[in-house]
């Protein structure tokens, strides 16, 4: 692996500012420091032991000043108001989000790009590299190249995709990530009404993600909307009157399948 050189600036201090941070230390690529609001609060979150050796600063311009790329690293509501304080910035501006356009941090620097890590992230629950995609977009050739190198050399797939595929992209894991981990609440929530152990569901959900590995989704459906068992269905609903929320998913869902069946 080359040695890389350039210096790296991280604007957050969330989950993946703590895995860019990891990342790119575990690659040998030099981290100038990692921006937090002050001092005083990384000491009472306690974020120099969670960030290790990577230097904490609470100054932008010292971060701007020390790193040949910067990644903004923040919720997107604040995305666009730290890249409105980097406008004298020189070198690559980027964020990190599903959901942001190029042009909202382009609007105030021209050197800008997207580093947009395609995975779930918590902090503290380290991810290898490989499961880790990246998509990239930059406002010149030359900035999406280095973004890309950036992805290389920490060992991830690289991905070229433009704003309006990554906001797709980015719905669609919302419906197969955070949509199906409020199903394994909601699921979990029953069992635990009947004191039944969560960990049974675990062969079932293990052999459903394996099968989209190589099956198309819509072929490996299966359950009593699939099979249009009313029978069932009007069964399960009455189970489910003393929980009117999952109720109305468990309806709102099983029509969804029923319509996709009848395409």
């Amino acid at each position: 692996m080359s040695i890389w050189k350039e210096r790296i600036g991280i604007i957050g201090t969330g989950n993946v500012a703590w895995h860019l941070a990891n990342l790119f230390n575990r690659s040998g690529i030099p981290v100038s420091g990692i921006l937090v609001r002050s001092e005083k609060k990384a000491k009472a979150k306690g974020l120099r032991e969670v960030f290790g050796g990577v230097p904490l600063r609470d100054n932008l311009q010292d971060i701007l000043g020390d790193s040949d790329i910067v990644i903004i690293a923040v919720n997107d509501n604040h995305i666009a108001e730290v890249a409105a304080n980097c406008t004298q910035y020189s070198g690559l501006l980027c964020h990190t989000s599903g959901s942001v356009s190029l042009s909202e941090i382009s609007a105030y620097n021209p050197s800008a790009g997207i580093f947009y890590p395609f995975q779930t992230l918590t902090r503290g629950i380290q991810v290898d590299p490989e499961n880790i995609p990246f998509c990239i977009e930059a406002t010149e050739v030359d900035y999406a190249e280095k973004l890309t190198a950036l992805g290389r050399q920490i060992g991830s797939p690289v991905h070229l995709i433009n704003s309006d595929q990554r906001l797709i992209l980015h719905v669609s894991a919302v419906l197969a990530c955070n949509f199906t981990n409020h199903l394994l609440v909601l699921a979990k929530e029953l069992m635990d009404s009947k004191q039944m152990d969560f960990r049974l569901l675990l062969p079932l959900l293990k052999e459903t993600i394996h099968k989209v590995s190589f099956m198309d989704p819509l072929s490996a459906q299966t359950g009593p909307a699939k099979r249009r068992d009313t029978a069932t269905i009007i069964k399960h609903l009455d189970v489910l009157k003393e929980f009117p929320g999952i109720s109305l998913l468990y309806a709102q869902l099983s029509e969804s399948i029923g319509e996709q069946e009848n395409q």
